[in-house]
């Protein structure tokens, strides 16, 4: 593969996984297997419930800025090349 190929397959995948994030967080989907991880449980431990929720609300924000951020500058290299 090629390097950009590579490069937009992870800004998609960062782009999906923000978008679930946020969509778990709405739903509280992450209660279901908080019981499972450390990782959530320590979350809950220490932000309760709705700080759980409202970090991975913002976790997911972060990653679509950060998978936007990636296409919109490989999408911008790429215009530089063509010229």
């Amino acid at each position: 593969m090629e390097p950009k190929t590579v490069i937009l397959l992870l800004a998609l995948i960062a782009l999906l996984a923000g978008i679930y994030t946020i969509y778990a967080s709405i739903k509280n989907k992450h209660k279901k297997y908080a019981h499972r991880q450390l990782k959530h449980r320590i979350i809950q431990n220490v932000l309760g419930v709705a700080g759980a929720r409202i970090f991975y609300g913002f976790l997911g924000i972060g990653l679509i800025i950060f998978g936007g951020f990636i296409l919109f500058q490989t999408s911008r290299n790429s215009q530089k090349w063509i010229v």
